[in-house]
């Protein structure tokens, strides 16, 4: 039953059965309060549809893995004969190889621009991050800073959603991690 509803049917129940006006105002208070939690909290655990073209964080979504393999490998990353991404349960993925491997030997080769770094972050922000760079120094976290600077990209990155030209990769990124070396 639509909560506003189920509010009018108990206020006019209660009005057939009490007299007693202030009793009413304050029981009407109380039940409009109650209706109004009620609404918000049905529409804040409601689900709602993500705009087209962002990366779903949801740690129910599924993750595209080899959808990013595809499109590493149209950016120049390389891998040896035999290499190949694999999963036991569709969620936690690994690198295995179907054949033995000489030691030594280069199994991926990804080429430089297809990798995110803090000098890469801080040449396409330019001096915008200045004043945030400036208080990590001065809170004495200079070392900080190439990572907060690799945060900032990503972020930017998932904002630009399908237009970004990482979101595939983005898109394959884990949304839960269940080892303990990743909880620290």
């Amino acid at each position: 039953r639509d909560p506003i509803q189920l509010f009018n049917h108990i206020d006019a129940t209660f009005l057939q059965s009490k007299s007693n006006c202030a009793l009413h105002c304050k029981m009407k208070f109380n039940l409009s309060l109650a209706a109004l939690c009620l609404v918000k909290s049905a529409t804040a655990f409601s689900y709602q549809a993500l705009p087209s073209g962002v990366v779903n964080l949801s740690s129910s979504a599924q993750r595209d893995v080899y959808t990013m393999a595809d499109w590493a490998a149209s950016f120049g990353v390389q891998q040896a004969e035999g290499l190949q991404l694999t999963s036991y349960d569709g969620q936690d993925y690994f690198a295995a190889t179907q054949q033995d491997i000489p030691a030594g030997t280069c199994v991926m080769y990804v080429p430089s621009d297809v990798v995110l770094s803090s000098l890469q972050a801080a040449q396409e922000f330019g001096g915008a991050l200045g004043d945030a760079e400036n208080q990590l120094s001065k809170a004495g976290l200079q070392e900080k800073i190439p990572l907060f600077r690799l945060f900032m990209k990503i972020l930017v990155e998932y904002g630009k959603g399908e237009s970004s030209p990482w979101y595939t990769w983005l898109n394959s990124l884990p949304r839960i991690y269940n080892t303990g070396a990743s909880m620290t």
